[in-house]
């Protein structure tokens, strides 16, 4: 008599869709984040492989069956993503409102038919098959996972999760550049990047929102503000980098420029500067800005189920607030990084500041006044965003976040501005512009003006100012500084723009290149 086989492949592919995202993000979530939502995810298998096994008096189909659900349910997200803009008879399959429909249907055939097989042979291989494949599939993230590890415990401890503030200069040797004679005279430098932060006319044109009082209130207090200004790169990993290195990046050199100090923070060093660092959330520092002599974070990491969900069925929902309660931690995050920005100012010059502030980005948390967001749908105004319910709902609560992010950084603003000894040189920037309504993968001219299109603000001494001109790009903000106010020996670059899908983020699309510079 054939050996029966034990049907464990729904554990394994639970284990495989949860390990499978933490592997992609070890040095960001450590594993504290992660074993809850394991061990929940692993008790559920159990229950419903057992319900079902008492409802079908199969073992085999209901192991079957637990298997296709976790692949439906884990992989939502990623089937969203990969359907945007694909159309079949008409109907484009990346949108909620199609896929939340065809995905049931799918799932509900796929069950119907396993429960209608009744060739015990079929169903012991079938067993077997997902068995094995779930075997290698548990592989891979496991794989990285040991990999990941044995680097991890070579790490200096600096480096390693949960740092809440590091202060200490001599921890990170970043005492090797001697400091200039005249660095007493040099004023504070703030970079604060506003992430997805997009340009006023594009709120206006693609959102319908009137941000001209915010502008308003920058120029009154003292900043130019770049009304054309783009991003060089429609994405953070390369965007930062970018403008941080004053140059454009090269992909054969990418990685091994992530592994070096960056251009602007090595030049400030030798003259002086301080380096204080306000890391993005989930950001590793150690990519953006080595051996900084301060780094202000909010403890430890919270954010894995929140972004595990972003990759489920569970996704759709997210856009009502049903899952803000989860999001806490990134609220306390913003609020910690607005609040450390207002002490940081203080009177021995001179200190560079980078901030990386994850606002108006997704998840959206905040509303207008800065309180959870809760559930609710209220789509007046945002007919004009294509697409269906989601996207405008997501438009509109990315205005929403804008509002709140402008009041709160005013007020970051004013104090540094009141606080700091001189007259500090402020950057207030977005990296990239938003995604709302429209496949990433699919190249439009409104694709490329939202997503390129930036906040681009500055806060110089008023002769510097008049050499400002409107469209300039991050990858020359720092080279105008330099070349302005140190007066060193830097020019100013092509201001270029490359758009490229997020798979493959040297794979550009697109570019987009201003060849007059008109100042205004």
């Amino acid at each position: 008599m054939k050996k029966r086989i034990i049907p464990f492949h729904p554990f394994l592919f639970c284990l495989y869709s949860i390990l499978l995202f933490w592997s992609h993000n070890l040095d960001k979530i450590p594993f504290t984040e992660v074993w809850p939502v394991l061990a929940f995810s692993l008790v559920f298998t159990f229950i419903g492989q057992a319900i079902l096994s008492v409802l079908l008096k199969n073992s085999d189909k209901a192991a079957i069956i637990m298997t296709l659900f976790m692949c439906f349910f884990f992989f939502y997200g990623h089937a969203y993503n990969l359907l945007q803009g694909i159309r079949i008879a008409g109907v484009v399959l990346g949108k909620h409102r199609n896929l939340l429909l065809i995905w049931p249907i799918l799932f509900l055939t796929l069950s119907a038919s396993v429960i209608l097989m009744r060739r015990e042979r079929v169903l012991g291989g079938l067993t077997s098959y997902f068995n094995s494949a779930g075997l290698i599939l548990f592989c891979f993230p496991l794989f990285s996972i040991t990999i990941f590890s044995v680097q991890y415990l070579e790490r200096p401890i600096e480096n390693k999760f949960g740092s809440q503030a590091l202060e200490t200069k001599e921890a990170y040797g970043s005492d090797i550049f001697k400091a200039s004679p005249d660095s007493h005279n040099f004023s504070d430098i703030y970079y604060i990047i506003l992430d997805s932060y997009t340009r006023s006319d594009v709120l206006q044109d693609l959102l319908g929102y009137d941000n001209s009082a915010f502008l308003k209130a920058l120029r009154e207090r003292g900043f130019y503000v770049a009304e054309k200004s783009r991003s060089n790169y429609a994405w953070t990993g390369l965007s930062l980098p970018s403008s941080l290195n004053l140059n454009y990046l090269a992909k054969d050199s990418y990685g091994e420029l992530l592994k070096q100090e960056n251009r602007i923070t090595k030049v400030l060093r030798s003259k002086g500067y301080k380096i204080v660092v306000l890391p993005g959330i989930n950001e590793d520092i150690t990519q953006l800005c080595r051996n900084p002599d301060e780094v202000y974070r909010l403890g430890s990491y919270r954010t894995f189920l929140p972004e595990l969900i972003n990759t489920t069925w569970l996704y759709p929902l997210s856009f009502f607030g049903l899952f803000n309660g989860l999001y806490d931690y990134q609220r306390e995050y913003s609020l910690f990084q607005l609040q450390k920005l207002k002490e940081i100012p203080r009177k021995e010059n001179p200190i560079f500041v980078f901030a990386h502030i994850m606002l108006p980005h997704p998840p959206y948390i905040f509303d207008e006044n800065g309180k959870p967001l809760k559930f609710s749908i209220g789509l007046k105004g945002f007919s004009r965003i294509p697409g269906d319910l989601w996207h405008r709902q997501e438009a509109r609560q990315y205005v929403q976040q804008v509002v709140f992010i402008n009041k709160a950084i005013l007020k970051v603003l004013d104090q540094i501005l009141s606080k700091s000894s001189g007259n500090p040189l402020i950057i207030l920037q977005g990296d990239h512009g938003p995604m709302l309504g429209f496949s990433q993968n699919k190249v439009t001219d409104v694709v490329l003006r939202q997503r390129l299109s930036i906040l681009n603000a500055y806060h110089l001494p008023v002769p510097l100012q008049g050499l400002l001109y409107k469209n300039i790009t991050p990858v020359n903000s720092f080279r105008f500084i330099l070349k302005n106010y140190f007066h060193d020996d830097y020019e100013l670059l092509p201001d270029i723009s490359y758009y490229s899908a997020g798979d493959d983020l040297f794979k550009f699309l697109d570019k987009i290149t201003v060849e007059e510079k008109d100042a205004s």
